[in-house]
């Protein structure tokens, strides 16, 4: 019977399962091609607080709420990035640790923890795409409509006055029959 001792695991999958503490069955095969069964008893741990990476030899030295996290060190908060999450993202990100990428369009300015855009006078919309439809302003309109009332009254005015005219300028009637065709 042959005793294998590994010393140090870094990552144990199966296909794609994470395998933790437990006992498994498994086969390993020595440089002749011979096929070895055993079971064997595997121990995981977390890193102790505050440490990060394989063997947690790493110490995390995160500022502003960050968490430290086995795998990569600190986990920023929406808003920061780098190694101690002490630098804000880059124009054009946000989120935590500035992954996102904003997609503010026209001017519009990202929000460095929410992604949301801050958009420029005429525009709206998620990305700053749509345009703002601009409201006729009341005084406007009130030009508009009493153009429209001051050219009415002046037709009438024309109107009245060839009427009035009409009314004043005596009728010259030639006969009698003329004067006839007048009153039909």
């Amino acid at each position: 019977e042959m005793m294998y001792h590994i010393p140090l695991v870094i990552d144990v999958k199966n296909g794609d399962q994470q395998i933790t503490t437990g006992t498994y069955s498994c086969e390993v095969i020595d440089i002749d091609g011979n096929t070895h069964s055993g079971i064997y008893n595997l121990s995981t741990h977390e890193c102790p607080p505050g440490m990060w990476g394989v063997l947690c030899s790493f110490k995390c030295l995160c500022s502003d709420n960050a968490t430290c996290e086995r795998e990569s060190g600190c986990l920023c908060i929406a808003g920061l990035m780098g190694n101690t999450c002490s630098e804000a993202c880059d124009s054009g990100y946000y989120g935590r640790n500035c992954t996102g990428e904003c997609i503010c369009k026209n001017g519009g300015l990202c929000d460095s923890i929410t992604g949301n855009c801050n958009c420029t006078e005429g525009w709206q919309g998620p990305g700053c795409t749509d345009e703002v439809n601009q409201a006729t302003p009341a005084w406007l309109i009130f030009v508009y409509a009493g153009g429209g009332a001051l050219a009415a009254l002046a037709v009438i005015g024309v109107l009245l006055m060839i009427y009035s005219r009409r009314m004043r300028t005596p009728m010259i009637y030639t006969s009698a029959t003329e004067r006839l065709r007048m009153l039909e």
